[in-house]
């Protein structure tokens, strides 16, 4: 699935010699997605059971669960951005 990633979260500029050539910047999305992951991170005790079910339910290790659900956040915001 190949998903816009709403371009660099910290561009740099081409000619900088700290950018290396075709090179912009972490993607929006990653940012989001790390911002996220963070959040979900922060309650991990709260929801642990939770996490737990819902990985056993759909074949996944805990990890897995909580990585997709960042980039499903991350997904989702960047599509409402492109909305408004």
């Amino acid at each position: 699935m190949n998903q816009p990633d709403g371009g660099p979260a910290f561009p740099t500029h081409p000619d900088s010699p700290a950018s290396p050539a075709g090179y912009l910047g972490m993607s929006l999305r990653d940012w989001f997605a790390g911002m996220v992951l963070q959040g979900l991170l922060s309650n991990q005790v709260e929801h642990s059971d939770v996490w737990l079910r819902l990985a056993k339910e759909e074949s996944q290790t805990v990890e897995q669960l909580v990585v997709q659900m960042a980039f499903d956040h991350a997904d989702a915001m960047i599509a409402y951005r492109e909305k408004t």
